[in-house]
């Protein structure tokens, strides 16, 4: 009797399913990459991975870090039923793979205590739990749930493993190709901000005989919080200027930048009482300061016939006034506190004289915070120093000089607030 027979069909057999599973896994290689949609991706695993393993029903639970919690992502079933897979406890079989990252076949739940409460209606019969694992890093597992009682022989447990692995490479490659196209969407929203922003900030200084006048506006990132403004007056020989600092950073600042803006613009098209204008200003931004975000300002009213200023610092940098015949500076101190915070607020309003080669400079605080490598500030010193050493160049060189100055202090440190200043000359 010739007793090799059956060893060799078994030889045969063995080879044959291993032949068909390397083909499965072929098969599921090519059907996964042939899209990126993170959508499409998860069901085609669920569905491929119910098929192949032969189960009643497969998910996806993924890992969200943020909320350190396992989300259903995707489900298949192999018939009409659509029982809801109950949510993974945190002493569950699921959560157990997720953070150790080995899987976990289960041949018999009839018995296990993880399963003691469920419902008769979902609960599985055995349960294959495969981490999905991307360069150590767990994105969530696929878990494939059998209603009876199923076997998984070591040949099994390496072809479900091997399914789960090729699973998790399509998973990771949809969701960063998801990850670039929402990336490129919001660069290019925030390029359509910084292009309107950018049109809110005035393109040229005003031409006034016998004043000099320049400013700076450089953004830290995309788009920016800090302003300046040169209003021209409508009832009397007069130039309103702004500058102003909103208290956040990114999307939000520039939304309460433009908002700020136009609500100090709409205060002040008159050459009224300038406190009068911040006070109604105050007003309106505490109407609309929901998010709890407000703004610092200087705003001054320059008369450019008789050289009178008149200020109204909310909160703000204190400008340096510039005298030519003295080698000193003095600070605008503040009038008031920052807007959008208190509407019942008042405001009180100062006034000098500007004199021929006097000059006022303003600026947001990214000048005196601006940081270099050593985490130094740049600081009101290095300013005032700047600014004394210009004292008799003109409005451009003033404003020129003290970018020259932070660019070579800051060097090749990440810019970490938005920096602003403007200059105004009398001739």
């Amino acid at each position: 009797m010739d007793t090799s027979l059956p060893l060799r069909e078994n030889a045969e057999e063995a080879l044959r399913l291993q032949n068909a599973r390397l083909a499965a896994l072929h098969q599921v290689a090519l059907g996964l990459t042939s899209t990126l949609d993170l959508s499409e991706v998860l069901q085609r695993v669920v569905e491929m991975a119910q098929t192949l393993s032969a189960s009643a029903h497969a998910h996806i639970f993924l890992y969200d870090s943020e909320r350190d919690e396992l989300n259903l992502a995707a489900s298949h079933w192999s018939a009409d039923q659509r029982n809801v897979p109950l949510q993974p406890r945190r002493t569950g079989i699921t959560h157990s793979v997720a953070l150790s990252g080995a899987p976990e076949f289960i041949e018999d739940l009839s018995d296990h205590p993880a399963y003691a409460h469920a419902p008769p209606d979902t609960r599985p019969g055995a349960l294959a739990c495969l981490p999905l694992v991307k360069a150590d890093h767990i994105l969530g597992t696929l878990n494939l749930g059998y209603w009876e009682p199923h076997p998984f022989d070591a040949d099994t447990r390496s072809f479900l493993d091997l399914m789960a692995r090729q699973a998790a490479i399509a998973i990771e490659t949809a969701r960063l190709h998801a990850d670039a196209i929402e990336k490129a969407r919001l660069e290019r929203e925030l390029q359509v901000a910084r292009g309107l922003q950018t049109s809110l900030i005035p393109r040229e200084t005003p031409r006034v005989a016998g004043w000099d006048f320049a400013a700076l506006w450089q953004p830290a990132h995309v788009v920016s919080g800090d302003f300046y403004d040169f209003v021209p007056l409508h009832d009397a020989p007069g130039l309103g200027i702004v500058i102003a600092d909103v208290s956040d950073k990114g999307m939000p600042a520039a939304l309460f930048m433009a908002l700020a803006r136009s609500t100090i613009r709409a205060s002040i098209t008159s050459a009224c009482c300038p406190a009068d204008c911040v006070t109604h200003a105050n007003r309106v931004l505490c109407a609309d300061a929901g998010t709890g975000m407000f703004v610092t300002m200087c705003y001054a009213q320059l008369n450019p016939a008789t050289g009178e200023l008149v200020y109204v610092n909310a909160g703000h940098n204190p400008p340096l006034l510039v005298r030519q015949d003295r080698w000193q500076l003095t600070e605008l101190a503040r009038t008031g506190m920052v807007l959008g915070v208190d509407d019942t607020h008042s405001y009180e309003q100062r006034t000098l004289q500007l004199d021929p080669g006097d000059f006022v400079v303003f600026y947001t605080d990214g000048v005196t915070d601006a940081a270099n490598l050593m985490e130094q500030e740049f600081g009101k010193e290095r300013l005032r120093q700047v600014v004394l050493s210009k004292r008799g160049a003109s409005a451009v060189d003033i404003i020129a000089a003290l970018r020259r100055a932070v660019d070579e202090f800051v060097g090749s440190t990440p810019p970490f607030d938005d920096v602003t200043a403007v200059v105004v000359k009398r001739l």
